[in-house]
């Protein structure tokens, strides 16, 4: 497999994206730090409403292909914590929020081994910026501070839609519009039911690949745009096993399979399914679990051949540290 080698250089940042990128996140400390008083309780920057924790395994399987040969992972079998949630950036009522959702995996060997990956499901990102990407930060920031709750809860999609659009001068209006058109019109479903995949790149050994998680079964619930997520997960966990394939795509293509161009969404069927993730029947940990709520998913802690790529990927990074540190107190582990 001729694979695009990883370089330092995908991930680094221009002097002026770094002055930027120390005023937003002096902002998330600010925002986070008054969202006890707009939420009742502190929350995450973005994805701060929990729907439910769940416990697994993932197995590896052989694919008879290169990637065995690249697998950083140390064991064929590593145990799994998931973490549905909501994307919004403050706590709505399932029936009002969007049909945004994560799935954060936390995946260790018990023995000191740690890769953390947050996932959405929607391929794709409104922008190749990673300026712009800051400047809409920096504004829901500064709007979130300034509201009161109520207001909070009328603006909180539409005024990150509207934030978004602006990113069209850099992006491309064409290309941003169909970004947002096609996250505007997904249907509402329930979380168990979507493909979830990563915002960007990832380390594989040497290589660089986007994950992808695509669930074995999809499960037919009723009005689902109606119901509670956490009480949905909950029915189908008490009665049985739920699986996804895992799946990764390495670069091999550079124009095919860009590393800094989020909108641009991979070849669907050059995805590989490399392992399998299974959570068996069990009580889910609820939204209201402390030891979850103060859990970091932190892509940043990865082992090194696992760890993120690419500018937009290097934002993120001090956003974690700097939401984590200013919900929990604690400065995050290097």
């Amino acid at each position: 497999m001729n694979y695009l080698p990883y370089q330092p250089s995908y991930s680094r940042l221009s002097s002026e994206e770094e002055a930027l990128l120390d005023e937003v996140v002096a902002g998330i400390r600010e925002t986070v730090s008054h969202l006890d008083e707009l939420n009742g309780r502190k929350t995450r920057n973005f994805h701060a409403k929990t729907h439910a924790g769940i416990l697994g395994t993932l197995t590896f399987n052989e694919t008879g292909t290169a990637l065995d040969a690249l697998n950083p992972y140390p064991a064929k079998e590593l145990k799994v914590l998931g973490r549905f949630s909501n994307a919004e950036s403050v706590i709505l009522d399932d029936r009002k929020s969007m049909a945004a959702f994560g799935f954060a995996l936390q995946i260790t060997d018990g023995q000191g081994f740690e890769a953390d990956f947050p996932l959405v499901n929607f391929p794709i990102f409104p922008t190749n910026s990673a300026e712009d990407v800051l400047e809409v930060v920096k504004a829901i920031n500064e709007r979130t501070r300034k509201s009161e709750k109520n207001e909070v809860k009328l603006w909180s999609t539409l005024e990150v839609v509207k934030e978004f659009s602006s990113l069209a001068l850099n992006s491309g209006l064409l290309s941003m519009m169909n970004v947002m058109l096609k996250s505007l019109m997904m249907k509402k479903d329930f979380v168990l039911n979507y493909t979830f995949h990563s915002v960007g790149c990832y380390r594989f050994g040497d290589a660089m690949s986007k994950i992808r998680l695509v669930p074995q079964k999809k499960y037919p619930v009723e009005d689902a745009a109606e119901r509670v997520q956490q009480e949905m997960v909950q029915e189908i966990l008490l009665q049985e096993s739920i699986c996804f394939d895992f799946q990764i795509q390495v670069s091999t293509d550079e124009k095919k399979q860009p590393i800094n161009e989020l909108l641009v969404e991979w070849p669907e069927d050059q995805f590989v399914t490399i392992g399998r993730l299974e959570f068996p029947k069990q009580e889910i940990i609820t939204s209201g679990n402390q030891e979850l709520e103060h859990t970091s998913f932190s892509p940043f802690q990865n082992a090194e051949g696992l760890l993120p790529v690419g500018k937009i990927q290097q934002l993120r990074h001090r956003a974690y540290d700097a939401s984590f540190e200013a919900r929990t107190g604690k400065k995050m582990a290097k």
